[in-house]
């Protein structure tokens, strides 16, 4: 009977001493990520806001060690042209997306559960929507900058026209076009 407590005592302070190394080792990566100067880039959407201290730590502690950067390669051109590039960058991005992955995965499993259907495939499925859910986002980001586009630029054509025709340079017709024209991705 003793030696029974004394094993159950000796397990509880072994799993005490664990959680309390993993929690201050958790600490530690926590601190080591270097703060992010927001100041000259957009603001996060509410969503976002919630997780991008995730976001920065996969992308300091997983994203950054990538041995090859031709996996950043094609998210940095996408946010490039759908002007989210100073919302995030491509390793961010590229973080975003795990995150997505993991989360999408973990709510499958606990839904699956909920319903007793313990099938693999499912959650598989399901994870790879969540690795490209946030690329899905980009391309819709990436096509509506372009419909913006599309639509300001009869307008951006019509000042140019006109000063051109007042006497105007073509530089200085492009300035005042942009501080004439509307609101959008050409201003």
């Amino acid at each position: 009977m003793l030696a029974q407590i004394f094993m159950s005592l000796l397990i509880g302070i072994g799993f005490v001493i664990f959680a309390a190394a993993a929690i201050y080792s958790a600490l530690q990566l926590k601190d080591a990520v270097p703060d992010e100067d927001r100041d000259y880039l957009d603001p996060l959407p509410k969503i976002l806001r919630l997780l991008w201290p995730i976001v920065r730590f996969v992308e300091y502690h997983v994203c950054q060690r990538l041995p090859d950067h031709r996996v950043l390669r094609g998210p940095t051109e996408a946010l490039r042209l759908s002007g989210l590039l100073y919302l995030m960058g491509a390793a961010q991005f590229l973080a975003l997306s795990m995150i997505s992955t993991l989360i999408f995965t973990l709510v499958s499993m606990i839904a699956l559960a909920m319903v007793d259907l313990n099938e693999p495939l499912y959650i598989l499925i399901i994870a790879a929507v969540g690795y490209y859910y946030p690329r899905i986002w980009l391309n819709d980001a990436l096509k509506n900058r372009r419909k913006q586009i599309v639509r300001s630029l009869p307008t951006y054509l019509d000042f140019l026209t006109m000063g051109i025709e007042a006497g105007l340079t073509m530089g200085g017709a492009i300035a005042q076009a942009v501080d004439k024209g509307p609101p959008g991705p050409l201003k």
